[in-house]
């Protein structure tokens, strides 16, 4: 039955369940209205200003809870809302704005859990960091379990049948995402185990018997398993592998099949996955994700995004005065690179339609399209210090690759490796090897020109820039991550005296021979900030207006001469809840 259908039919309830939330809560005007079609068709069921985000039924399909960043008063910060389809005013559950927010609505209808994540390392910033349950009709808040998040999408939650336990993922000590089930009442946390070849888990979703729970795990940079876990016992099954970023996970209405967010690279898709494995297109849910399921209705996350790349002055005496957009188009432009001598710029693109690698001269004009992958994304390039070739990660068929391409020639090859996973190439001074993050927790050492593998640290490591015949990298812990040294030739590895622990998902990038440049976020406001290599100190530079996209240090590029910044900003992000309305 559809969630248009049951409003027309069921008013009377319907009322009194508007006039319970009119005496508990606060009513917001919606921005737009949105006619009601006829059952079987595509609603827009909310239109507002801004971003909605992770929308979830309740369990009488009259209502959906979502995220909204809207508001005026909270800064572009997100709080729960409720909506039901006949209404044009929403119900405000939360007055804590976050960075981002999940939401789940408890199958007895009489509570919403949701996760959140609050920016900042404040005692207070991570006690409002977690899992939470407040009453469906609003009112106090309880955390039931602490959690840390770095991408939204794996903020996902989801309830038990019986409404007792809920299962959601967060970091654990050593910094790996692992999935738990928390007890709602005794507040009893039951870890998970990992499925074979899993990096980070998460996206739980409990089946409609709660004996099996869905969930998606990262087996390299761009690449992903969804696996189904027997709570009963057993190991997990991997139904699929899929490329590209996971965006949702939910149950079909067969309780067979699932319904998986993907985004390649082209703004995402909804896909319909059957039990032996098959993946085929939704015949909705174009630039979807983050669906939840009521009967046979499907709500779902549809956004429209660009990401530009901007430049700042950091030679300037006030350098923020200086930032202006620099690469731009309608689509998203990311990881930019310049050129050794600084006279060109490479950067991600997907204004062709599929993520390619492109190429600018220094000042971000003649934009010239240097590979022809049309499908399979490509990202993250790098320059060579001989200034012709560039190398960059693609990831097909299950796994991720290395590739270089002389950017006179436009023929790029596949760089041979015994691992299965390769990505965020680093080249190393002579050219003659390149570091890779096996898409896990290991970075590599690979020969340009064949050869085994060599692991360049132990520590768990994904993404590393040069300084100098010196490494800087990441290092993933239970709080954050340290950026550590180490030669590229061996040797002793230890962290940076007095840099300050970076948030997961902040930027960082190497000015070689002085410093490392990096982002901060505290109540929202985004900061540059300069660690000196030289003094051990840290300063501000600057105030960005919005978060490097992405981070994790891809996020920020700095000339050779030290005068240039570029750095990845997303432009005014708006997204909507959309309802494919079955009869």
């Amino acid at each position: 039955m559809s969630l248009i259908g049951k409003s027309r039919r069921s008013l009377v309830p319907a009322i009194l369940v508007v006039g319970c939330l009119l005496a508990s809560g606060t009513w917001l005007l919606v921005r737009k209205f949105s006619t009601t079609p006829e059952p079987g068709k595509l609603v827009t069921f909310t239109s507002l200003v801004g971003e909605e985000r992770a929308p979830s039924f309740s369990p009488d399909g009259r209502h959906l809870v979502f995220a909204w960043n809207g508001n005026a008063e909270n800064a572009g910060q997100f709080d729960l809302y409720v909506k039901d389809p006949g209404s044009d005013e929403l119900l405000r559950l939360t007055r804590a704005p976050a960075r981002a927010l999940w939401a789940a609505w408890s199958p007895d209808s009489k509570s919403i859990a949701f996760t959140r994540r609050v920016d900042g390392a404040s005692p207070d910033t991570a006690r409002a960091n977690g899992v939470f349950v407040i009453a469906a009709s609003g009112g106090a808040e309880r955390r039931i379990a602490g959690a840390a998040f770095a991408n939204p999408a794996f903020m996902q939650l989801s309830w038990s049948p019986d409404a007792k336990r809920i299962a959601y993922a967060t970091y654990n000590d050593s910094g790996a995402h692992v999935l738990r089930i928390v007890d709602v009442e005794t507040l009893l946390i039951q870890p998970l185990g990992h499925a074979p070849d899993c990096w980070s888990a998460g996206m739980p979703a409990f089946s409609a018997d709660g004996r099996r729970l869905a969930f998606v795990c990262t087996t390299g940079v761009g690449v992903y398993g969804v696996y189904v876990a027997n709570l009963d016992g057993g190991r997990p099954s991997r139904l699929a592998t899929v490329t590209g970023e996971p965006q949702g996970l939910a149950w079909h209405a067969d309780s067979q099949s699932l319904i998986v967010a993907a985004d390649s690279g082209d703004g995402g898709q909804l896909w319909k996955l059957a039990p032996d494995g098959a993946l085929t297109r939704m015949p909705f849910g174009q630039r979807g994700s983050e669906p939840a399921r009521h009967g046979d209705d499907v709500a779902y996350v549809r956004a429209r995004r660009a990401v530009d790349i901007w430049r700042l002055d950091l030679k300037a005496r006030e350098p923020e005065k200086t930032a202006r957009r620099f690469i731009a188009s309608e689509s998203v432009d990311s990881t930019p690179q310049y050129s050794p001598d600084g006279t060109r710029i490479v950067f991600q693109s997907t204004r062709s339609g599929s993520a390619e690698i492109w190429m600018t001269d220094a000042e971000g004009a003649n934009p010239e399209r240097l590979t022809q992958f049309n499908g399979p994304p490509g990202g993250a390039p790098r320059w060579c210090s001989d200034g012709k070739r560039v190398a960059f990660d693609v990831r097909a068929n299950g796994s991720s690759a290395i590739w270089v391409l002389d950017i006179d020639e436009h023929q790029p090859r596949r760089l041979g490796s015994a691992n299965t996973q390769n990505s965020l190439p680093l080249w190393s001074p002579d050219c003659r090897s390149i570091l890779a993050s096996d898409g896990r927790r290991s970075l590599f050492k690979l020969p340009v020109e064949g050869g085994p593998a060599e692991l360049f640290t132990k520590q768990q490591s994904y993404f590393a820039q040069l300084d100098g015949d010196d490494v800087i990298f990441n290092v993933k812990q239970a709080t954050g991550i340290a950026l550590w040294r180490k030669t590229l030739a061996g040797g002793l590895e230890a962290a940076l005296p007095g840099m300050p622990l970076l948030d997961y998902a902040e930027a960082w990038a190497v000015a070689p021979g002085a410093g490392v440049y990096y982002t901060t976020s505290t109540d929202g406001r985004i900061a540059l900030e300069y660690y000196d290599f030289a003094r051990q100190t840290t300063r501000r530079v600057a105030a960005l207006a919005k978060s490097p996209s992405p981070g994790g240090g891809l996020g920020l590029a700095v000339s050779r001469d030290g005068r240039w910044l570029l750095y990845t900003q997303a432009g005014d992000a708006e997204s909507d809840i959309l309802v494919m309305d079955n009869p």
